[in-house]
């Protein structure tokens, strides 16, 4: 593997290994942000998808089944940034502009996760 390539997953393994470290010690208000889907126990789900993510991360980090990892974080990030970053439904201009960034980040890792996952050298 290059050094681009190990890189390459360092950076993008960073966001999910500092997010969800924060997340777990702190789920309150993520769980606020989610809590309009009216899921059960948003504080615990909150809890769990920042589990999974964690792990996902310090494996991409790490180069351990890689794939999957990115798999897994995919899955838990598409539910995470609609339920999350649903500038639709905010009312304030700049509140919702930045909603929307957040929502077009994760859109973004979402590629490069899908990426990894499916294995594609060359897009």
């Amino acid at each position: 593997m290059t050094i681009l390539r190990r890189l390459a997953r360092l950076m993008m393994s960073a966001i999910f290994i500092a997010g969800a470290g924060d997340a777990l010690r702190n789920p309150e208000p993520r769980a606020k942000a989610v809590d309009w889907m009216g899921l059960p126990q948003p504080d615990r789900l909150v809890q769990a998808s920042s589990a999974g993510l964690l792990a996902s991360g310090i494996a991409l980090a790490l180069g351990v089944r890689e794939r999957q990892a990115a798999a897994l974080a995919f899955g838990l990030l598409v539910p995470t940034t609609v339920g999350g970053h649903a500038f639709w439904r905010v009312e304030d201009e700049q509140a919702r502009r930045g909603q929307q960034i957040h929502f077009m980040k994760n859109l973004t890792i979402l590629g490069a996760l899908l990426h990894v996952a499916t294995g594609v050298d060359r897009v």
